[in-house]
């Protein structure tokens, strides 16, 4: 019961308002409740017409059964209900994988799937893009901290990115300086969302973006924090990107970059998993708490869980097909 009342509570204020009960309403039916629907919420649950609902108003209205229960009420408690009853199932399955493989670990605990992409073979790269993905890690709370003190962009609850490049002919004050006037030519709103600075020797450039967490992502942090703390594994995607062709040929040869790009390229990308993620899967397709409109999720990700998979694939485009592009 409290559990449900802290779900609707977003904001954590002990009352669940007006806005918060139109705003649940639009993550659940595409659209939030109008004002008589929202009076409607309100008839079954603010006892005292302060038009806000305390946790004792609402525990009054639980234990008596439910009554009076309006439309919006058995949609939004309906969804609450199944949410935190698959979170408390999913805890208890992680906590026991979580258990049972810090008895047996061995050192060895990430399984990596590959793949690579080849178009029009090629020794030399003229450029070339390495990445990295972080999830599920204990290393990636420490990184956020890193970029966030590195940049200055401090602790809102954005997405973050970091690129960093080697420069060769200039040094990286001088690149850093030419990008900042770059930067200095966006618009106003956006300039807060950029920082670029010498990190070390290597052109560092942060962006605090606007996009927000996804909506009840913040449900799921308990989960997150009970594989990120317990299990000291970084799982991580890997990308490494090849080209052909240089910076310099780009800018210079005039051609379309498309053009450009199919002189040939590489793209491999490996991924490093959790051994017993598949364990967890398992486990909660076991118990039958998952919701249906997650398992077309697991389904997607269940090769890459329960499979160990390395693909190559090798494509040619000859004269003729560069020009019908």
């Amino acid at each position: 019961m409290r559990k449900i009342f802290a779900e609707i509570d977003s904001d954590n204020s002990g009352f669940i308002d007006v806005k918060e009960l139109k705003s649940l309403s639009a993550k659940l039916g595409g659209k939030a409740m109008d004002d008589s629907e929202v009076e409607e919420v309100m008839k079954d649950l603010d006892m005292n017409k302060d038009h806000k609902i305390s946790f004792d108003e609402f525990k009054t209205w639980w234990l008596s059964g439910k009554q009076g229960l309006s439309l919006w009420m058995r949609r939004l408690l309906g969804y609450k209900l199944s949410t935190v009853k698959f979170l408390d199932s999913m805890s208890e399955n992680i906590k026991s994988v979580v258990e049972e493989s810090k008895a047996d670990s061995t050192g060895d605990d990430l399984i990596t799937n590959s793949v690579r992409l080849n178009l029009n073979k090629f020794d030399e790269a003229g450029m070339m893009l390495n990445a990295r993905l972080t999830f599920l890690s204990p290393q990636l709370k420490e990184e956020l901290n890193r970029i966030r003190g590195v940049h200055s962009f401090g602790s809102q609850d954005n997405v973050l990115f970091e690129f960093k490049a080697a420069v060769k002919d200039i040094s990286a004050d001088e690149a850093v300086k030419q990008v900042e006037k770059l930067l200095s030519t966006l618009p106003a709103s956006m300039k807060g969302w950029f920082h670029v600075c010498n990190d070390g020797g290597l052109v560092s450039l942060g962006i605090n973006s606007p996009i927000a967490r996804l909506t009840g992502v913040e449900a799921v942090d308990p989960l997150l924090d009970i594989v990120t703390g317990e299990i000291k594994v970084d799982q991580c995607v890997d990308f490494n990107v090849r080209f052909a062709t240089s910076p310099e040929e780009i800018l210079e040869s005039g051609e379309p970059l498309i053009m450009c790009l199919l002189k040939g390229f590489a793209i491999d990308a490996k991924v490093h998993l959790w051994k017993k993620l598949s364990d967890i899967v398992m486990k909660v397709l076991e118990t039958g708490e998952l919701p249906q409109d997650i398992l077309p999720f697991i389904g997607g990700l269940s090769p890459l869980l329960l499979l160990k998979m390395n693909a190559h694939l090798d494509l040619e485009i000859d004269e003729k097909m560069k020009e019908s592009i």
